[in-house]
Protein backbone atom coordinates (compact mmCIF):
# COMPACT_ATOMS: atom_id res chain seq x y z
CA UNK A 1 0.00 0.00 0.00
CA UNK A 2 2.33 2.99 -1.18
CA UNK A 3 -0.26 5.44 0.10
CA UNK A 4 0.63 4.36 3.61
CA UNK A 5 -3.47 4.07 3.81
CA UNK A 6 -5.63 0.78 4.89
CA UNK A 7 -7.24 -0.72 2.46
CA UNK A 8 -11.03 -1.55 2.97
CA UNK A 9 -11.86 -5.06 1.01
CA UNK A 10 -15.60 -3.44 1.46
CA UNK A 11 -14.73 -0.42 -0.15
CA UNK A 12 -13.32 -2.61 -3.44
CA UNK A 13 -15.81 -4.71 -3.36
CA UNK A 14 -18.86 -1.64 -3.18
CA UNK A 15 -16.92 -0.33 -6.31
CA UNK A 16 -16.95 -3.41 -8.02
CA UNK A 17 -20.68 -3.46 -7.05
CA UNK A 18 -20.84 -0.16 -8.32
CA UNK A 19 -19.26 0.59 -11.63
CA UNK A 20 -19.80 -3.73 -13.16
CA UNK A 21 -21.77 -1.73 -16.07
CA UNK A 22 -20.02 1.13 -16.39
CA UNK A 23 -16.68 -0.43 -17.09
CA UNK A 24 -14.65 -3.73 -17.71
CA UNK A 25 -13.38 -4.24 -14.00
CA UNK A 26 -9.97 -5.92 -14.00
CA UNK A 27 -7.37 -7.03 -10.73
CA UNK A 28 -5.09 -5.13 -12.43
CA UNK A 29 -7.24 -1.54 -12.40
CA UNK A 30 -8.74 -2.77 -8.91
CA UNK A 31 -4.77 -3.35 -7.90
CA UNK A 32 -3.49 0.21 -9.36
CA UNK A 33 -6.64 2.57 -8.42
CA UNK A 34 -6.86 1.06 -4.77
CA UNK A 35 -2.67 0.97 -4.43
CA UNK A 36 -2.79 -2.49 -3.61
CA UNK A 37 -0.53 -5.24 -5.17
CA UNK A 38 -2.40 -8.13 -6.83
CA UNK A 39 -1.29 -10.83 -4.61
CA UNK A 40 -2.72 -8.56 -1.82
CA UNK A 41 -5.77 -8.07 -3.11
CA UNK A 42 -6.53 -11.53 -4.08
CA UNK A 43 -5.55 -12.73 -0.35
CA UNK A 44 -7.34 -10.14 0.41
CA UNK A 45 -10.67 -11.62 -1.44
CA UNK A 46 -10.08 -15.23 -0.62
CA UNK A 47 -10.28 -14.24 2.91
CA UNK A 48 -13.12 -12.41 3.22
CA UNK A 49 -15.32 -13.84 0.28
CA UNK A 50 -13.66 -17.58 -0.33
CA UNK A 51 -13.37 -16.71 -3.95
CA UNK A 52 -10.49 -15.07 -5.89
CA UNK A 53 -10.96 -11.34 -7.38
CA UNK A 54 -12.06 -12.56 -10.58
CA UNK A 55 -14.82 -14.94 -9.70
CA UNK A 56 -15.98 -12.30 -7.28
CA UNK A 57 -16.14 -9.94 -10.35
CA UNK A 58 -17.79 -12.75 -12.40
CA UNK A 59 -20.55 -13.56 -9.95
CA UNK A 60 -21.60 -9.21 -9.50
CA UNK A 61 -22.09 -9.43 -13.40
CA UNK A 62 -24.11 -12.12 -13.38
CA UNK A 63 -26.00 -10.93 -10.70
CA UNK A 64 -26.46 -7.58 -12.49
CA UNK A 65 -27.24 -9.55 -16.06
CA UNK A 66 -29.83 -11.40 -13.77
CA UNK A 67 -31.33 -7.99 -13.64
CA UNK A 68 -31.16 -6.76 -16.92
CA UNK A 69 -32.35 -10.22 -18.32
CA UNK A 70 -35.79 -9.22 -15.98
CA UNK A 71 -35.74 -5.66 -17.50
CA UNK A 72 -35.85 -7.47 -21.20
CA UNK A 73 -32.75 -6.70 -22.48
CA UNK A 74 -31.65 -9.36 -25.29
CA UNK A 75 -28.21 -11.62 -24.21
CA UNK A 76 -26.74 -9.70 -26.61
CA UNK A 77 -27.62 -6.58 -25.11
CA UNK A 78 -26.46 -7.93 -21.56
CA UNK A 79 -23.52 -9.07 -22.79
CA UNK A 80 -22.71 -5.64 -24.29
CA UNK A 81 -23.63 -3.55 -21.08
CA UNK A 82 -21.68 -6.10 -18.78
CA UNK A 83 -18.62 -6.21 -21.33
CA UNK A 84 -17.67 -10.21 -22.02
CA UNK A 85 -15.81 -10.63 -25.03
CA UNK A 86 -19.22 -12.35 -26.78
CA UNK A 87 -22.59 -13.64 -26.65
CA UNK A 88 -20.89 -17.13 -26.32
CA UNK A 89 -19.02 -17.04 -23.62
CA UNK A 90 -21.46 -14.90 -21.44
CA UNK A 91 -23.98 -17.73 -22.24
CA UNK A 92 -21.01 -20.08 -20.47
CA UNK A 93 -20.26 -17.99 -17.94
CA UNK A 94 -23.93 -17.59 -17.23
CA UNK A 95 -24.77 -21.32 -17.32
CA UNK A 96 -21.83 -22.37 -15.29
CA UNK A 97 -22.85 -19.97 -12.49
CA UNK A 98 -27.34 -19.93 -12.25
CA UNK A 99 -27.16 -23.39 -14.14
CA UNK A 100 -29.64 -22.53 -17.12
CA UNK A 101 -28.89 -20.51 -20.12
CA UNK A 102 -29.94 -16.63 -20.02
CA UNK A 103 -32.64 -17.59 -22.27
CA UNK A 104 -34.34 -19.94 -20.13
CA UNK A 105 -33.65 -17.89 -16.96
CA UNK A 106 -35.48 -14.87 -18.79
CA UNK A 107 -38.13 -17.03 -19.94
CA UNK A 108 -38.97 -18.50 -16.40
CA UNK A 109 -39.02 -14.73 -14.68
CA UNK A 110 -41.38 -14.18 -17.65
CA UNK A 111 -43.93 -16.93 -16.76
CA UNK A 112 -43.55 -15.86 -13.21
CA UNK A 113 -44.62 -12.13 -14.11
Amino acid sequence: EKSGRIIDIDTIARYIDGHVAAEKITVEALSEMFYVNKRTLTRMFEKQYGMSPIKFITAKRIEYAKKLLTEDYSVEEVSQTLHFSSAEYFRKVFVSIVGVSPNTYKNEIQKKK
